[in-house]
């Protein structure tokens, strides 16, 4: 049965039961358009006040307005994926199925739902289980037939197993969840289908395998793998996942989220653990992947003083003229870089500003490329800033948002 979220129709509304209503009067500009939204994805451990909201755009002024919150059980860690017409997919980051037997295992799940565009009103499709452990996101090919679903998994899952060795010797064997990438079918009307295929990137000694992101470019997908520190490329044929290439990024950086320029077959991505921007470039026809750049996130006198920071997220303007690295901090400041690209798409740091958040899990920007927001999950608000003509940002407000942390335009 499809569960269906209501919202009330009054005109203007009141905060009631933990979500705002607004009046939806204000975000029609004066050509008469109707209202854009954005589905915020919530991050929280405790699984009270996570979940799926649904916010108003202002395309004018950049504003963000809660309208109200979905399955706030449900811990969103990811940007959600979207059709580019109604449908949004996002994932429950969970090791542990419901009812599971003992009380933990099983994997999490992945969910559909349909926006109205004249209420903004939310209906979840359907919710599956994503067969993985801590399933952390998910991206839809060209076509919207398939979604594809990557797992961290986590180090800290494991049994040990009685073996008999060759020689007859008994040994305990510790076995780890696999870390795998799910293609699910999809159904005619958006929702989830059964699984079609899976690829599991086994476990190489001490270090675990961590699949943290995957993306879709001209046909390909791309994953991070924070554990093994690499990145892989596929694509989907006759509903079967290949594997095409597979790229170590360097020992101990924790590759984590991408970003790819909008003419060039160039990604840029963000290391949890090394202060740098990767620049690779993808080969569409064969997957293969290079990584041609390093480049420092910090002005070389900083380096030292703010190692302890470590960049979450990246995006880049529809121009291709600017890329903007998040920045998180164990203690001190949080920050946006603003990096400028050549003709190339290669990167240099310009400058950075101090985040009026804290932990800016992800960075979205709007389609026109008038407007960046960062995701601050731990102090739980958006921060809004302008993109000014030459890349330097305008901060202009914090909109709450509690757990924020990603944002999808609809």
């Amino acid at each position: 049965m499809k569960e269906k979220y209501k919202m009330s129709m009054l005109p203007v509304f009141l905060i009631v039961s933990g979500y705002i209503n607004i009046n939806k009067d204000r975000f029609n500009d004066k050509r008469g358009t109707t209202m854009k939204y954005a589905a915020v994805g919530c991050w929280d451990y405790k699984k009270e006040n996570g979940g799926i909201a649904v916010v108003a755009v202002d395309e004018n002024t950049g504003h963000l307005s809660l309208l109200k919150k979905y399955c706030t059980n449900v811990n969103v860690g990811s940007t959600p994926a979207f059709d580019g017409k109604d449908t949004i997919y996002f994932i429950d980051e969970t090791a542990n199925m419901d009812y599971a037997p003992y009380g933990g295992g099983g994997g999490g799940y992945v969910y559909a739902a349909r926006i109205d565009r004249e209420s903004g009103e939310l209906t979840i499709l359907n919710k599956v289980r994503s067969l993985g452990t801590n399933p952390c996101y998910c991206a839809l090919d060209q076509e919207r037939k398939h979604l594809l679903v990557v797992h961290h998994t986590s180090s800290s899952h494991n049994v040990t197993k009685l073996v008999r060795k060759e020689n007859g010797e008994i040994d305990a064997e510790i076995l780890y969840d696999d870390a795998s990438v799910l293609l699910f079918d999809l159904n005619p009307d958006g929702s989830i289908g059964k699984a079609l295929d899976y690829h599991i990137h086994p476990q190489n000694g001490l270090r675990h395998t961590l699949l943290h992101s995957i993306y879709e470019f001209k046909g390909l997908f791309l994953t991070s793998d924070k554990g093994q520190d690499r990145i892989y490329s596929y694509r989907i044929s006759d509903g079967k996942i290949e594997l095409l290439d597979s790229l170590e990024v360097g020992k101990f950086t924790a590759c984590r989220y991408m970003s790819f320029h909008p003419t060039l077959n160039i990604a840029y991505g963000t290391n949890e653990k090394k202060q740098y921007i990767n620049v690779y470039h993808i080969e569409p026809e064969t997957g293969k992947l290079a990584l041609i750049k390093d480049e420092f996130i910090f002005e070389d006198s900083e380096y030292s003083r703010f190692n302890a920071k470590f960049a979450t997220d990246c995006i880049v303007t529809p121009n291709g003229r600017y890329l903007y690295v998040a920045l998180a901090a164990f203690s001190g400041e949080d920050r946006i870089v603003t990096m400028d690209l050549d003709q190339e798409g290669m990167p240099t740091y310009r400058h950075y500003n101090v985040i009026q958040g804290k932990c800016p899990k992800a960075l979205a920007m709007s389609e026109d490329g008038r407007y960046l927001y960062a995701c601050n999950a731990v102090s739980g608000d958006i921060s809004v800033y302008q993109i000014l003509e030459n890349g330097d940002l305008l901060f202009k407000e914090n909109v709450k948002i509690p757990c924020g942390a990603s944002l999808r335009f609809l």
